[in-house]
Formats: C-alpha cells, sequence, structure tokens
C-alpha cells in the first residue's frame, strides 16, 4: 500500500464512542459524529458487552442496535479480587510516538492502586523520551534504558526492572481505559494455571481508507466474549471462565486470535519459566513483530492457561494505517534498527545479558 493510498481520506469514515449504560455516558473518543459511520463501545455494569457498527450519529446510546445489545453478565472469576495483587507496566518506547505522554498518564490513571510503570527507552541516545516525560513526576513511574534496538530485547528489559506478580504490557501509541489494569489482574485470582490475560484493542481512529481496510481484516483482537486458551481440554474448575478459544487448525503453534502485546499480562515466575521474549522477533527485526504470539505459544506449552476478558480495553493507533508514521514497516526501521541476531536453534532464549540490557544498564 503507497502513501498515498495511507493518507486517502475515507468517504465511509466512523466515529468511535464509549457508551456506559449503567452510567448513563456517552463518550465521543475520536472522529466526527456527522461521519456515516460509528463504532460504538457497549458497557453495562462495568462489563463490555458488544462493540458494534451503526450509522452516524451524536447520540449513539438512543440507536436500536445499541439499545438492543444484551448486558454482558457476570464473569467467572470474582471481579475486584485483584485488588491486592501488586502489578509492574511495562511500555517500551523509542520516544518519538506523538501520544507518549498521554499513554503514560492514562496508565498512572488506574483504578487498580498497587502497581508500578516501567518505561523502557530503547533510544536513549535520542533523549527524546526524557524529554517528553520530563513534566511526570509521579513516583510510581521509573524510566530504564535499553539501548540495544529491538521491541523484544525493551520488554525483556523491563522485565528484568520489574518487582510485580503480575507484569502488564501496553504500547507508547495506546490509551487504556481507567479500569484497564483491574480487568487484566482479576482473572489471575481464579486458579494458579492461569498463567496470563488478554484484552482487546480497539481502534484509536477510522478516517482514512486505510484504516477500514486493517479492521476489515481482523485489525487488533476485539472477542467481546470471555475465552480460556488452552492445548487440549480446558483444565477442571476453570470451564466458568469462558468458552474454550479456537485458534485455527495450526493452534498452538499460532496464536493470532489469542491476543495482542498492546493489552496483555503475565506471571512473572511463568515469564521466568518459559524465557525472554526472543530479540530474533519483534518490532527492530526483518519479522516486524510476533514476539508476542511466540510467548503466547511457549505459555500453553506448560500447560497453563490463558484467559481472554473483553472488559480490559484500550484504544491504539494503527501503526501501519496512521499517516503520522505511514507504516509501521516503515516507520520501525530508523527508529528500531534491526537486530543481526538469528536464532541458532529452536530453543527458547534464555535470561541471559544478550537478551535484554543488564539491570545498570
Amino acid at each position: 500500500m503507497s502513501a498515498e493510498e495511507i493518507t486517502t481520506l475515507d468517504d465511509k469514515a466512523a466515529s468511535i464512542w464509549h457508551v456506559d449504560r449503567t452510567a448513563r455516558v456517552s463518550q465521543l473518543v475520536s472522529g466526527d459524529p456527522t461521519s456515516p459511520r460509528a463504532l460504538v463501545l457497549v458497557r453495562d455494569n462495568g462489563r463490555n458487552s458488544a462493540f458494534v457498527e451503526i450509522e452516524g450519529t451524536d447520540h449513539p446510546e438512543n440507536d436500536p442496535r445499541v439499545l438492543e445489545v444484551e448486558a454482558a453478565c457476570a464473569r467467572g472469576w470474582e471481579e475486584g479480587a485483584g485488588a491486592d495483587i501488586d502489578a509492574t507496566v511495562i511500555m517500551c518506547t523509542v520516544g518519538s510516538c506523538d501520544m507518549l505522554e498521554e499513554a503514560v498518564r492514562a496508565i498512572l490513571a488506574q483504578d487498580h492502586q498497587r502497581f508500578s510503570l516501567v518505561v523502557v527507552d530503547n533510544a536513549p541516545h535520542t533523549g527524546q523520551t526524557r524529554e517528553k516525560l520530563a513534566g511526570i513526576t509521579d513516583t510510581r513511574m521509573s524510566i530504564v534504558s535499553a539501548s540495544r534496538p529491538g521491541l523484544s530485547r525493551a520488554r525483556n528489559r523491563g522485565v528484568l526492572a520489574a518487582r510485580g506478580e503480575v507484569i502488564v504490557f501496553t504500547d507508547d501509541d495506546a490509551i487504556v481505559d481507567p479500569h484497564w489494569l483491574t480487568a487484566m489482574i482479576d482473572p489471575f485470582t481464579a486458579s494458579p494455571y492461569v498463567a496470563a490475560t488478554t484484552g482487546i484493542a480497539l481502534p484509536l481512529e477510522e478516517r482514512y481508507k486505510a484504516q477500514r481496510w486493517f479492521e476489515s481484516r481482523g485489525g487488533f483482537p476485539k472477542d467481546m466474549s470471555p475465552r480460556v486458551w488452552c492445548v487440549g481440554d480446558v483444565p477442571s474448575g476453570l470451564e466458568a471462565l469462558g468458552e474454550k478459544g479456537d485458534g485455527g487448525p495450526l493452534f498452538p503453534i499460532t496464536t493470532a486470535r489469542v491476543g495482542a502485546g498492546v493489552c496483555m499480562a503475565m506471571r512473572r515466575d511463568v515469564l521466568m519459566e518459559v524465557g525472554p521474549f526472543d530479540p530474533a522477533l519483534g518490532a527492530g527485526t526483518s519479522t516486524r513483530g510476533g514476539e508476542d504470539l511466540d510467548m503466547f505459544a511457549r505459555i500453553l506449552a506448560t500447560g497453563d492457561v490463558i484467559v481472554h476478558t473483553p472488559d480490559a480495553w484500550c484504544i491504539t493507533a494503527t501503526a501501519s494505517t496512521r499517516p503520522a508514521w505511514t507504516s509501521r514497516s516503515a516507520a520501525t526501521a530508523p527508529a528500531w534498527p534491526p537486530c543481526s541476531r538469528r536464532r541458532s536453534s529452536t530453543s527458547p532464549p534464555s535470561w541471559a545479558p544478550s537478551s535484554a540490557e543488564s539491570p545498570a544498564s
């Protein structure tokens, strides 16, 4: 797709809304209410019920298709039970994203109280990350450097700096809901076999044709039903957490339906067991992605489960279609220079200095 096609305004553009029917609040997330389409996240009692498309409007709460959405039922885990769990949120950046400060402030505004935020600066020589975040003095945030390029190395550096029982990941071009962290953590309380959780990532905007094209082909995962992802049958006692996920004929080798790195959480001890994110994968390598999916596959291979919760949500820029960056593949190359390392075997990488910066960096 050419740069010209990427920046072509869409005659079928959509406004994006969040409608909380319990609180009776309708919030315009982005776009123009006069756009011909509207995408609406419908929420009831703190749970996400549906993500529906309707005709453009400035009052989506009154649309028949919104009114007829059935309210989401209670989840199979105790909601709010994770309040005492210590978590660490990791956000990796090269400092060039114009949404970085807003993304950080959204994390610091979470209703979950027991957490810290580690921002990993993967281009510390530029000084951009620290410059953009200089106005944030919240002591829950720390900035660590990862000078060796690559998203996997940056994630690994963040893990080494994390102290939480649960480690949660998001991106510098995503704005998380204030209840996001609570929703990501609660399912872990259901069973020690819940090794990871994933949420939903909604589009930040649909102004351009390429953005609608991306969403029409699936976009980021946005399954609105709780799922249990596992190899084989759902373990006894966990059936109430959700329906068993259907990953397709190549599952669990392929895990794209499980979730995405912009909205995922893992137990720290599980991460230590299965090994770090593979430096041969992810932004900054020739693959330009896949480090999250590889990690999902490794976790599932242990026999543990991954729970998808639709109540943990964020809005995220589609970097491959956002005009400010033209494309993820184009923008990533100068920001995250490709790593030269290639995997020498099929064994998972180990927690060694080569997989991340040292804790002192």
